[in-house]
């Protein structure tokens, strides 16, 4: 690997990292003990300890792979994407998985609250139907990655990924 390109891969890698750590470190940071999560928006304290603990493992799994994932496509090698950025896509879809899982359960995460304070909701009624579908959706991505579809993974993952964050925007607006 020559010097220019493994720069140019590395720059892409941590341009593509620090973007998705700037994000998550935000939202950890609305929910510190007497954050804006707690006073301006009443966040109960469960929720945010809650999401505060799960980001932390999370940005530790989710920002190397992420940084993997942006060498791999700046390095430009298809052997390298179908092998690393395989891999690297699988761990970050898998950790995605376990984080909603954690997140969104009825009982005991971010949603437990919603979906008490409006237990006859249409939210509420339909969780059978989105739970294991967001769920399923990141495990979906990773098989189609295991597959051989590393691509079309890929992107459709920086899709959710940007779904996601828009969701969580508008849900701190």
């Amino acid at each position: 690997m020559e010097v220019a390109a493994f720069s140019r891969a590395a720059g892409a890698g941590l341009l593509k990292a620090a973007g998705l750590l700037a994000a998550m470190a935000a939202l950890r940071e609305l929910c510190r003990r007497s954050g804006v999560a707690a006073v301006h928006f009443r966040w109960r304290e469960s929720v945010r300890m809650d999401l505060r603990w799960h980001l932390r493992w999370l940005i530790a799994v989710i920002v190397p792979t992420m940084c993997l994932l942006g060498m791999v496509e700046g390095y430009n090698d298809e052997q390298t994407r179908q092998s690393l950025g395989r891999l690297g896509l699988m761990a970050a879809m898998v950790a995605m998985a376990v984080f909603a899982m954690r997140m969104l359960r009825a009982h005991g995460g971010v949603m437990a609250s919603i979906l008490a304070h409006d237990i006859s909701g249409w939210l509420a009624r339909l969780r059978f139907i989105w739970y294991p579908l967001t769920i399923g959706l990141h495990l979906a991505l990773a098989v189609l990655a295991g597959l051989g579809y590393y691509y079309t993974a890929l992107e459709l993952a920086n899709r959710l990924l940007a779904t996601i964050g828009l969701a969580i925007a508008l849900a701190v607006v």
